[in-house]
């Protein structure tokens, strides 16, 4: 569904053609965890609708990072961390170390990825203060305080992407 703000109501309904998963995306430590739709037919660009550019380049380390949520459309600013942080805040996690492919945030107090919203953007303002896609959530402590989340890095995936949307 595109063009709504809200999860089960409103926007453009679309048929999924094909679902791409990475070749090498690994469920016990979430490695590689990222995937392309392709829908049936053409999105139809709308005032509610617009394309996002993807980040080809690593984002640096700090604030204005934003990720957009479901149900009633929200956002969180973010800070990124650097990976060194993220698995010295990880450490006693099953899921630590993160690899260069993925990137971390440290989320706002009380606030962050839950269950459900795997799959969500984190994007970051560019040079010209238009939204540029960074990551997509992969994983976190769920709803837990002072552990940072982990998304798949745009940039770290990027060749992959331009690779399999052809």
């Amino acid at each position: 569904m595109v063009g709504s703000n809200r999860l089960l109501s409103g926007g453009t309904r679309y048929q999924i053609k094909k679902m791409i998963t990475h070749e090498n995306y690994a469920k016990k430590d979430l490695r590689n965890d990222i995937a392309l739709i392709q829908i049936d037919g053409k999105i139809a660009m709308t005032g509610n609708v617009k394309t996002i550019k993807l980040k080809k380049e690593a984002v640096a380390v700090g604030p204005n990072n934003r990720r957009r949520v479901p149900n009633n459309l929200q956002y969180l600013d973010f800070t990124t961390i650097s990976n060194k942080e993220c698995n010295n805040k990880l450490s006693r996690s099953s899921f630590s170390p993160i690899d260069d492919k993925q990137l971390c945030v440290k989320r706002p107090e009380t606030k962050g990825a839950c269950n459900g919203d795997s799959g969500g953007p984190l994007v970051v303002a560019d040079e010209n203060k238009e939204f540029v896609q960074i990551g997509v959530v992969s994983w976190g402590i769920p709803c837990g305080r002072n552990y940072p989340d982990v998304f798949a890095s745009v940039s770290g995936y990027y060749d992959w992407i331009e690779k399999n949307m052809k």
